[in-house]
């Protein structure tokens, strides 16, 4: 201790100096960043709460965004971004069409027209402000316009036939429209200001000509046509007789559909679609040859204000997105829309007449999600077990289904009736399938099992009372049903306006149908009524297909109907059967391994001769005597 202390009494005073020296530079260099930092949050805390007030009042002012508070699950409310957006959508549900509208950033689709009668195909002009739309008011498809400034309504077509898909010239003078007049899908054109004078057939090709949109100059409509044997975007060039119609999708692989036009612009937009490769395409029609551009995804799209607005369906949903058209950002989150989506219209709020909001604000509503809401509770009661109960006249082979969902069926099928004129549900291939019967082959888990599900009759696809439409959703084929209604004058269903599969054509000896498991058929004529959409609407969902359904008729699946009501298959079947029962050994089989050679284990084995070499005598070589010379 006595040795450290004279240690540190023989330091120097000026190394004593330097170190203190050091020590005060080393805190100045650590405490000041602090210090700065702590001054800089002072500041802009000070900046934010400071009012800042102008010398003279502002002319507008801009409201603050708001988080409007919604009961779960709530649709997400953008407050990042304000749109000047208006969406006009039809779509069915509860068994009806109707026209609604809806704002980006609200939580539900309110009804346009608040009547007891269906609409749908709203085509909204902004220099008139009309609306042009197809109602079903006296028990028939038809045209009506009415005006928001006078709110007034004028009837433009009356017939039994059915009349849709209404599109405004520019100048709001006439309107093209999609008519069943002749037996055939073709296009009309109605001036109304003279609704004396007959309209003007635009097409009359024997295949279905429909969904008409005019262009922004008025000189052109483009069209979903049929004509060279698929389902392609044509053009029609008002200003000339000869060669007037041209195809301007032109591409035989691809299901086109869904015209539009960009705002003052001659560029068409439609949707396309090839093994379930939805896209969103334009072209020039200033820039031959036409050449289409693929911009997004989706099933619907327009353009407006640079922003790209798309409907994407999945197997059972549909939703609304909105996009960036420059960078193909999206700017908010997809909005799901409660129904199938039948007619599409995008407007600028600010270019729409007062009234229309005015009128909006008493109609009724759907609430977005609405058929998300699954009830807990229910689930839980869900999985009590239940019994199998008697179906009441149907003919299936097991007229049987879970008590649980009796209700549901019976509903359903007395839905369908009524809409289609005939009891559609009262014959069924399948219904309830025992525990003991085996399943199809590659469907392990078949919902036929648990009592909720059913297959309707195939007899009706073959006998032209039902027809399917491909689809392909996340890699899985789904098929879309439609049926034939009974009264084939007007008065039930629509004509059908997508082109179906033919299923059965693998049997016809082509090996191309072979292969591909059938092939697009023509569009059949007649009034039909989506069944699909019906079933949806009553809680029963559709199925996908096997994997190998090309080659396998029945993986096809296209008449299979679940009422899962939240539960998976393992669940539905606890309802009525034992856990124990349920399991059972995988259907893979395990693997073995390698054979092996086993020798034969003997007690006595006989020797084996072995042939010994025999020595074979080699003569040595002598040298030879060389003669002396």
């Amino acid at each position: 201790m006595t040795d450290n202390k004279l240690n540190l009494n023989r330091i120097p005073y000026p190394v004593w100096f330097f170190l203190i020296l050091l020590n005060l530079v080393l805190i100045v260099v650590v405490v000041t960043p602090i210090l700065q930092k702590q001054s800089i949050s002072k500041a802009d805390v000070e900046l934010q709460t400071t009012t800042i007030t102008p010398s003279s009042p502002p002319t507008s002012t801009i409201d603050e965004p708001t988080i409007q508070e919604t009961p779960a699950p709530s649709v997400i409310v953008s407050t990042d971004f304000k749109y000047d957006l208006l969406f006009l959508i039809s779509f069915y549900k509860d068994q009806q069409n109707h026209i609604y509208s809806y704002i980006p950033g609200e939580n539900q689709f309110i009804r346009f027209f608040d009547g007891p009668y269906e609409d749908m195909d709203p085509a909204y002009n902004v220099k008139t402000n009309k609306i042009a739309y197809s109602g079903k008011k006296n028990g028939y498809w038809d045209i009506y316009v009415y005006d928001l400034e006078t709110r007034e309504e004028i009837r433009i077509t009356d017939s039994a036939a059915y009349d849709g898909k209404p599109a405004w010239s520019p100048d709001g003078e006439f309107l093209a429209y999609t008519s069943y007049l002749s037996g055939n899908l073709d296009i009309f054109i109605q001036s109304i200001n003279d609704l004396d004078s007959p309209p003007i057939q635009l097409t009359d090709d024997p295949a279905a000509d429909f969904s008409p949109v005019w262009s922004p100059n008025g000189r052109e409509i483009a069209f979903v046509s049929a004509r060279s044997g698929n389902q392609e975007i044509w053009l029609a060039q008002l200003n000339t007789v000869v060669d007037r119609f041209s195809n301007l999708s032109n591409r035989p692989d691809f299901q086109d559909s869904n015209p539009g036009w960009f705002p003052e612009s001659e560029q068409v937009i439609w949707s396309g679609e090839k093994e379930g490769d939805k896209q969103i395409l334009q072209t020039d029609i200033t820039k031959k040859p036409w050449e289409s551009i693929a911009i997004s995804k989706g099933k619907f799209g327009q353009v407006l204000n640079d922003y790209l607005i798309t409907i994407h369906e999945n197997a059972n949903q549909s939703f609304l997105s909105i996009q960036d058209y420059q960078s193909k950002q999206y700017l908010s989150f997809p909005i799901e829309i409660p129904g199938s989506v039948e007619g599409f219209q995008v407007l600028a709020l600010s270019q729409t007449h007062p009234n229309l909001l005015a009128d909006l604000q008493s109609n009724s509503f759907v609430s977005i999600n609405e058929n998300n809401n699954l009830d807990e509770n229910n689930i839980q009661n869900n999985l009590n077990r239940e019994n199998i109960t008697f179906l009441s006249d149907v003919n299936a082979p097991y007229p049987y289904m879970n008590e649980s969902v009796i209700s549901a069926f019976d509903l359903l099928r007395i839905d369908t009736a009524n809409i289609i004129g005939w009891d559609f549900l009262s014959d069924l291939e399948e219904a309830y399938l025992p525990l003991t019967n085996p399943a199809e082959p590659g469907l392990q888990e078949n919902w036929l099992y648990t009592g909720r599900a059913f297959k309707f009759n195939p007899l009706t696809l073959y006998a032209d009372l039902a027809t399917i439409i491909k689809e392909e959703h996340n890699g899985m084929t789904y098929w879309r049903v439609y049926l034939k209604t009974r009264y084939q004058d007007g008065s039930q269903g629509k004509p059908l306006m997508q082109t179906p599969w033919k299923l059965d054509a693998r049997y016809q000896n082509d090996p191309n149908a072979y292969e591909a498991g059938g092939y697009y058929d023509q569009i059949p004529e007649g009034y039909w009524i989506d069944f699909t959409q019906i079933a949806k609407d009553h809680l029963w969902d559709r199925q996908p297909s096997l994997p190998n359904w090309r080659q396998y008729f029945n993986g096809a699946l296209f008449n299979l109907f679940t009422f899962t009501n939240g539960l998976d298959w393992f669940q539905a079947m606890q309802q009525i059967y034992p856990v124990e029962s349920i399991k059972s050994p995988t259907p893979i089989p395990s693997i073995t391994s390698t054979p092996t050679f086993t020798p034969t284990i003997r007690f006595f084995r006989s020797p084996t001769a072995t042939l010994t070499p025999t020595s074979t005598l080699i003569p040595t070589r002598r040298p030879t005597w060389t003669p002396i010379p």
